[in-house]
Order: structure tokens, then C-alpha cells, then sequence
């Protein structure tokens, strides 16, 4: 217990078992660790959680590393975690995550390892099958908002449009692990003011698109989604989340 001291959102975590044998193995494999570094926190324990997932993907032979490596696997299930928050988390289609797997993998890879790799993606550990047939979502949605705030952090710098646009197909709470995911990125990289600056001009009124019909997708009515950061977090209040 003295390990998560003063890390609440770690021990948030942990009362879920499988993060504290992860954390407690973390911590028996590596001596460097005990105590845990004193910058270990929640984003570095959902880290490890994903690619611990990952593994053991190849671990039981699901997987092999000459056909995708696991730097790849894990982009391609943050761009599922954005195709998931874009489809109002109704779910992705298994044949849009193969599409997305296909490539990923070599160009000429043979067909029995190429059907088998991506007949193995769509079920990795990481998603659950939904009530829609051939469709998956994140089995666990500290999982999917961690991996959504990794993407759109991606973005921050190199399409900050992009970066607000994510950020506003699903209002996320103002204890999203998204947004913390983000905050920690933001103000290491010490742009809050700058980020701060860009909501504020696009929340001002004369910047606003037409609103689209009721129910109508934005991407279709071209309209940008809203730039606010939760559920009535203005851009204002940023700073505090």
C-alpha cells in the first residue's frame, strides 16, 4: 500500500485486481522499482496495462511478431479507440478494424498468415463483442478513453483542428482519464495558454458553424463537432480540469 501513497489515481486503479497483480508484478520484476518511481502514475500503469494485453496476445501464439509488431498493434488500437468514440461508442466494425490491420501488414505476406492475423486483431483481449453482429468495442472504458486521449494528443501539435474535433464527438466527464491523459501532455509540452488561446477563438460566436439538424451526423452537415472538454467544461475552465 505505501507503494500508491499519494497517487490516488493509481489506487483508483488498483481496486480492480488486474491493475494491482499488474502493478505488484511491476514491482517484483523490476527491483529499480520498489519504491515505484516517484513520476509512476495512473497513464503509466494503463500503459503498461495495454501492452501487457498486447503481449500476451503473442505470448499464447495469437500473434506473431515477424507478421505485426507490437508498436503497430498498439497504433492500430488507439485509431480503433477514435473509430469507437466517432461511432458515439455504438461499436466498430470488425471489418473496418481489418481494413485498418491490412496495412499494417507486409506486402507480401502469404495468405494463410495474413488470414489468420487478421481474423486474430478484431479479438484481441482488448475488445468485447457487442450486441450488434460483427461488431467490437473496448471491454474496458478506462481502457478506451486512455487510449482516445493518446490519439488526440498526437494530434495536438501536428492538426490541432483534428485535436479539437475528437474531443467533441462524445462529452467526456471532468474526470475522464482522456482529459488527464491530455492535461499531463499539455502542460508538459507548456502550451496551456496556447491551447487556452485556440478554444477561445473557436468558441466565439462568429466562429460557430450553422448547428445541424437534430441527429444529424456533424461530419455530413459539415460542421465541426464542439470544441468544449466534457460535459459543460467551457473553455475557460480548461486549466482546472
Amino acid at each position: 500500500m505505501a507503494t500508491i501513497e499519494g497517487r490516488p489515481n493509481v489506487l483508483e486503479l488498483c481496486r480492480t485486481p488486474y491493475y494491482a497483480e499488474l502493478l505488484a508484478q511491476r514491482v517484483e520484476d523490476n527491483a529499480s522499482l520498489q519504491p515505484l518511481a516517484e513520476d509512476y502514475e495512473e497513464m503509466d500503469l494503463l500503459d503498461d496495462a495495454v501492452r501487457s494485453i498486447i503481449e500476451r496476445e503473442y505470448d499464447k501464439g495469437l500473434l506473431q511478431r515477424s507478421v505485426i509488431g507490437a508498436d503497430d498493434v498498439l497504433e492500430l488500437v488507439r485509431d480503433v479507440a477514435v473509430m469507437e468514440l466517432e461511432s458515439s461508442a455504438r461499436g466498430v466494425s470488425v471489418e473496418e478494424i481489418c481494413d485498418l490491420a491490412a496495412i499494417l501488414l507486409p506486402a507480401d505476406l502469404d495468405d494463410t498468415d495474413r488470414t489468420s492475423t487478421l481474423t486474430q486483431l478484431p479479438n484481441l483481449s482488448l475488445f468485447r463483442a457487442t450486441t450488434e453482429q460483427g461488431e467490437v468495442r473496448f471491454a474496458q472504458d478506462v481502457i478506451f478513453e486512455f487510449l482516445v486521449g493518446r490519439r488526440a494528443g498526437d494530434h495536438f501539435r501536428s492538426n490541432p483542428s483534428r485535436f479539437v474535433q475528437l474531443l467533441g464527438w462524445r462529452p467526456l466527464p471532468p474526470d475522464s482519464v482522456a482529459l488527464r491523459v491530455l492535461k499531463a501532455k499539455i502542460e508538459t509540452a507548456g502550451a496551456s495558454d496556447e491551447l487556452y488561446s485556440y478554444l477561445h477563438r473557436r468558441s466565439q460566436p462568429h466562429r460557430l458553424p450553422e448547428p445541424a439538424a437534430a441527429g444529424a451526423d456533424p461530419r455530413e452537415a459539415g460542421a465541426a463537432p464542439s470544441a468544449g472538454f466534457g460535459r459543460g467544461i467551457p473553455p475557460a475552465d480548461w486549466r482546472a480540469v
